[in-house]
Formats: structure tokens, C-alpha cells, sequence
């Protein structure tokens, strides 16, 4: 197994949501790695998003297809890599008979990052590259806390060079989005026995935005961390 040596930096990027959203530093993580140098990757296969068992399985397709088209969107305004897209990928590996074997081994990977060294090499063969782009999306929801609707989105890219296996690049991001708080109404009626019960009802407030619009900031976040060629060491 191949091994990889990690460090986390901090990227101080800020996007300012248009709605009422969670205020934090974008994106959440980024890493480096210390011996990536400028000019050792330009070519980058990008993988499709894959989709974490939190999220359930209903939204997983569409959380996926999502954040493919718009880190595809984003990638697209980079002019310092050649990013192979998914759609030219996926005909790559079916024509040479990998699809399979990557599906399993994204399972391990997803789990616990393991390496397949035989399968990078066949891999930088088929697709001509220097690096996988790997996403995965964590979390994909509409949630209530309180009175106030949010909806929640959350992913990662991780870049691996497909000579070493060594993990040279990873950034994660999560950001959510607020709908209008609901007003909560206290009131008491009689039951059946004619006895006073207290009741709660909310009224009012607006439902939390759909996940795209918090996916598009996660996107251009995650496209936008990529170290640029002005930040890495000449080989």
C-alpha cells in the first residue's frame, strides 16, 4: 500500500451567501502536499461524485449529479490544469473494461483511503492523466432547527497522483442556507371533557432553499482551493 503524508491548511476565502446562511471561512479544509511541486500534474481525471451513506438513498443520485455539473462549471474557468471530464471518463473505463474494478475500489477508498496501486497504474494508461479528481458529497439535506428551516450541503474533493498514490490535494467545504423563522402561537382549547389544554401551532415563515444554491458555493469553493501553479515550489 502506498503511503501518504498529510497537513491542513487554512484558505481564507469568503463567500457571502445571499440568504441568512451559517458564517464561516471557505472552504472549511484544504491540504497541500509538501513535495507538490509546479508542472508535476496537468492532467486530471475528474471521477464522478459519489455520495456518502448519510445521505439518503433517494437524494443520493441527484446530490451527485448536481455537484458534477456545477464543479464541471467551475473547473471549466481553470486555465492553469486540463481537467478530463466525466463524461469523457466514464466511456474510458467502460471501453477498457474498468468500471467494476473502480466502483469496488471507491469503496474502500470512501472508507478507509485505501490504495490501489495496480489499478492508478492502468488507470494513468487509459486516461492519459497525471491525477484523479475524486468528489464526494456528505451531506445533502432540509433540516429544522427550532423554528428555522436550513438546508445543509457538504462535500469534498480529494486529488491523487496516479504514479505514487500520494494524496497531493484535498479540500472540504459545508455551508447552509436559512429560510424565514416560523412564529410560534401559544393557545388553549377544551378537549372532549370539556377541560383547557394548551396547544402550539407555528404559522408564517418560508421554506429553506433548495440544495443548489448552496451546492453552487460549495462548488466554486472547492474549484476555486485547487493550489494554483504561483503557489506551488519549481520542480
Amino acid at each position: 500500500m502506498r503511503t501518504q503524508a498529510l497537513y491542513w491548511l487554512s484558505l481564507s476565502v469568503m463567500i457571502i451567501p445571499s440568504f441568512l446562511g451559517c458564517r464561516t471561512m471557505h472552504p472549511r479544509k484544504v491540504f497541500v502536499h509538501q513535495d507538490l511541486k509546479k508542472g508535476a500534474i496537468v492532467k486530471v481525471a475528474v471521477f464522478p461524485f459519489a455520495a456518502t451513506r448519510e445521505i439518503h438513498s433517494d437524494a443520493r443520485e441527484a446530490a451527485c449529479a448536481t455537484m458534477d455539473d456545477l464543479l464541471r462549471s467551475e473547473l471549466d474557468k481553470r486555465i492553469d490544469y486540463r481537467f478530463i471530464p466525466t463524461t469523457t471518463v466514464l466511456p474510458a473505463l467502460e471501453a477498457a473494461g474498468l468500471e467494476a474494478k473502480v466502483e469496488q475500489w471507491m469503496g474502500k477508498w470512501m472508507d478507509d483511503q485505501e490504495i490501489d496501486g495496480e489499478l492508478l497504474d492502468e488507470l494513468s494508461q487509459t486516461l492519459q492523466a497525471d491525477a484523479l479528481l475524486i468528489g464526494v458529497v456528505d451531506q445533502w439535506a432540509n433540516t429544522r432547527g427550532g423554528t428555522i428551516p436550513e438546508t445543509i450541503v457538504s462535500a469534498s474533493i480529494t486529488m491523487i497522483e496516479l504514479k505514487t498514490g500520494i494524496t497531493v490535494f484535498q479540500a472540504s467545504d459545508k455551508d447552509c442556507l436559512e429560510g424565514g423563522a416560523s412564529e410560534t402561537l401559544r393557545y388553549t382549547t377544551l378537549n372532549d371533557q370539556r377541560i383547557p389544554e394548551e396547544r402550539v401551532r407555528n404559522q408564517g415563515g418560508s421554506a429553506p432553499p433548495h440544495q443548489i444554491e448552496v451546492a453552487k458555493a460549495i462548488a466554486k469553493s472547492l474549484a476555486g482551493s485547487v493550489p494554483t501553479s504561483n503557489t506551488l515550489k519549481d520542480e
